[in-house]
């Protein structure tokens, strides 16, 4: 995120019409695909790590559908 962040900046300050309105959705493009890619490593890290809970909860609730 921090690379991504330096990227944007240098591409706006060092480069001819960084900042120009034509520019403007390519830049927000290089913050949004890093910004989804993290969201989305993060939430898979979540489930990585609480798999066991999450498993044991799945597996009570389809016994209890199967009873009914």
């Amino acid at each position: 995120m921090v690379a991504t962040t330096a990227a944007v900046v240098a591409l706006i300050l060092f480069t001819l019409n960084g900042a120009s309105p034509e520019n403007l959705p390519v830049l927000g493009l290089l913050v949004t695909v890093p910004l989804g890619s993290a969201a989305g490593l993060l939430h898979t890290r979540r489930l990585m790590c609480n798999n066991a809970g999450l498993y044991a909860r799945w597996l009570e609730r389809r016994s209890l559908t199967e009873h009914s």
